[in-house]
């Protein structure tokens, strides 16, 4: 009889534990800083653009990210730019830049990122949307 009642202990904590942390509750995420701008990150194949933002400081709209290979890229050489376009409301250009990556062929290692970063002189309008998209070809037609 003790048995029994040891292990139905042992089985209700057991089931406790795995069952409470599906429970717990997440922390939901922090509102964007108020300078913050809206992003439509656009990833390829071979690479995955993140930890990316743009906000608008001052008279300068900065944009930073890292760019990520993806594995299914592990014996090619990767290297590209950023095409960074920033659209009105109603989806017209308003600018659109290029910036390189540092180093400029991505790792291949695991968790190893190249970085880029801009800074354009320009005032977002009220509304405006940043695509940012990884790019590995030349721009001439």
């Amino acid at each position: 009889m003790k048995f029994v009642k040891i292990i139905s202990t042992i089985t209700l904590l057991l089931a406790s534990a795995l069952i409470l942390p599906a429970c717990a509750v997440s922390k939901p995420e922090p509102p964007p800083p108020p300078d913050a701008l809206t992003l439509k990150i656009m990833s390829t194949f071979k690479v995955d653009i993140v930890q990316t933002s743009a906000r608008q400081e001052g008279e300068n709209v900065i944009v930073e990210g890292q760019v990520k290979r993806k594995r299914t890229s592990a014996r090619d050489f990767v290297t590209g730019h950023i095409d960074i376009e920033i659209l009105n409301e109603e989806g017209k250009a308003l600018r659109q830049v290029v910036t390189d990556c540092s180093p400029k062929i991505i790792p291949k290692s695991s968790g190893m990122k190249s970085s880029f970063s801009t800074r354009i002189p320009m005032i977002a309008p009220q509304g405006s949307l940043v695509s940012v998209k990884f790019h590995n070809g030349s721009h001439d037609s």
